[in-house]
């Protein structure tokens, strides 16, 4: 995974906090998609955790469908949570959850796990937090998120413009190696199409999401350069729009649980065997 430099991801989400909600398409589509899974669910958690919860679109959407719960939102980004109505709301690293032990039943994670500098901590971190019996549901970016932006700065430069995201299965491998029970995981790819560049950079902007790599290139790119980045995209355009990717991971897990004993029989999980064993 790609080096990150979180002073710099919590600047940008700071300065993202006022614009966020006007450029957020593609995140509430996501996190939408996302918390409608939960109405096939039959669980009615009392404590829930919305982790990188922004300026709290997941959360109002997790107050509708669980009126009796508690919503705790979570965020990197003190003024993110400053535009949120949320009556629960605390600031905090998401890698050192300031939260109890097996404490909440259902923990939402939309579009954190690529952020993070370390992605197991994570993980372990909602493990540690949630319910043997509660659910973890979780979006990240997927392989091909922005392949063409990838691929137009590619034709400027060698420096890394775009993040390292996530394949599918390494996903379902570290729920598994962080002994989550029974994860799911399967695949969305969302393209939209842009009139100009420009209009892509600025919602990226406005929602925080700017290079945090930490071998970026830091001086000024150049006209010369940025007028190679800006004709590859041009060759990309089709119908009078670039189309853009967004390949997204849905997962989904239950709790820790690493054994149980029922009329005299102890049953163990699939994920602690596979974690004993290696």
């Amino acid at each position: 995974m790609t080096m990150l430099e979180q002073k710099h991801i919590i600047l940008r989400r700071e300065r993202a906090a006022k614009s966020y909600d006007q450029a957020a398409i593609v995140q509430r589509e996501i996190i939408t998609r996302l918390i409608e899974r939960l109405e096939y669910m039959l669980i009615k958690p009392a404590t829930i955790l919305d982790v990188g919860a922004g300026t709290g679109h997941g959360t109002r959407l997790l107050e509708q469908l669980y009126p009796s719960a508690t919503v705790l939102s979570l965020d990197i980004s003190e003024a993110q949570l400053q535009q949120q109505s949320s009556p629960y709301r605390v600031c905090a690293d998401p890698q050192k959850l300031p939260l109890a032990d097996h404490s909440q039943d259902l923990v939402v994670a939309n579009l954190v796990l690529h952020w993070v500098s370390d992605p197991d901590q994570f993980l372990k971190e909602l493990a540690r937090v949630l319910h043997p019996k509660g659910v973890l549901l979780l979006t990240t970016m997927g392989l091909d998120t922005l392949k063409e932006c990838r691929a137009a700065f590619a034709e400027m430069d060698d420096s890394p413009h775009v993040h390292d995201f996530f394949d599918m299965h390494d996903v379902g491998d570290s729920l598994l190696q962080q002994s989550f029970s029974d994860p799911v995981v399967d695949m969305q790819t969302i393209t939209v199409n842009y009139k100009t560049v420009k209009q892509l950079f600025d919602d990226l902007r406005q929602v925080g999401a700017a290079n945090a790599h930490v071998d970026r290139r830091r001086s000024l790119t150049g006209k010369e350069r940025w007028g190679k980045m800006l004709s590859a995209f041009e060759a990309m355009r089709k119908a009078h729009a670039i189309p853009v990717t967004y390949e997204i991971i849905f997962g989904h897990a239950w709790g820790v649980r690493t054994q149980r004993q029922e009329n005299g029989e102890t049953s163990v999980s699939l994920a602690a065997i596979e974690k004993l064993l290696k």
